[in-house]
């Protein structure tokens, strides 16, 4: 249904701007004779009134990409379960079942185990238009940080079928192309955030003795 709302949307849009660019065109063309004036001027404002934020958004998204987001292993899986191998054969992942927490509006911590845990800190950034994700696995012995990852997203690709949360969702157009920082990776769309996963995965296979 949404899907025929952007069509809807997008057709009825482009029909008002040809009529709107024609109209300008003319009216410079008698008054002035400078017709293509008017014609660039109602292109540009018919472009801004809905894509005003696509270039902006793009340019950030590459400028906290090249400064901020990335992966960082501080200590391996292996070497972790070397240093602690009083862990090994505990409950790990999903045999183990303690329930999320909630520290703040933006962070989010959940348990690997009884040591470790995953704290996921999430906002928007620049308009709410680029999400930013920083995942930090932590030993809550010792306060250790063994892995980190930074990952900034553009747009909602989901809108279409899942809704959206702002109006800067609903501008699926922000979405295209390699929406995340990591080199793509078809299997790892989340990037650096899955990146991260997978290594966690690893120290919780590592602790059930696999």
């Amino acid at each position: 249904m949404i899907a025929l709302l952007y069509i809807a949307f997008f057709v009825v849009y482009g029909l008002v701007s040809v009529f709107v660019v024609h109209k300008s065109y003319r009216f410079t063309k008698t008054r002035y004779s400078k017709g293509w004036v008017g014609g660039w001027l109602a292109a540009l404002v018919m472009y801004n009134l809905v894509f005003w934020d696509w270039i902006p958004v793009y340019v950030m998204h590459k400028y906290y990409c090249s400064t901020q987001a990335g992966f960082w292993v501080y200590k391996s899986p292996e070497q972790w379960i070397k240093e602690n191998p009083d862990m090994v054969g505990q409950k790990w992942g999903g045999a183990f079942k303690r329930p999320s927490e909630t520290i703040n509006e933006d962070t989010r911590r959940y348990w690997s185990s009884d040591r470790i845990f995953d704290e996921v800190i999430q906002h928007k950034n620049f308009m709410h238009a680029i999400d930013r994700i920083e995942d930090k696995l932590i030993d809550s012995k010792t306060g250790e940080v063994l892995m980190r990852a930074i990952e900034y997203s553009r747009g909602n690709p989901t809108a279409l079928s899942l809704g959206a949360g702002s109006i800067s969702d609903y501008k699926i157009w922000l979405s295209l192309g390699h929406r995340t920082c990591a080199p793509r990776n078809p299997e790892f769309p989340g990037g650096y955030s899955d990146l991260f996963g997978v290594m966690r995965y690893k120290l919780e296979q590592l602790g059930k003795g696999d």
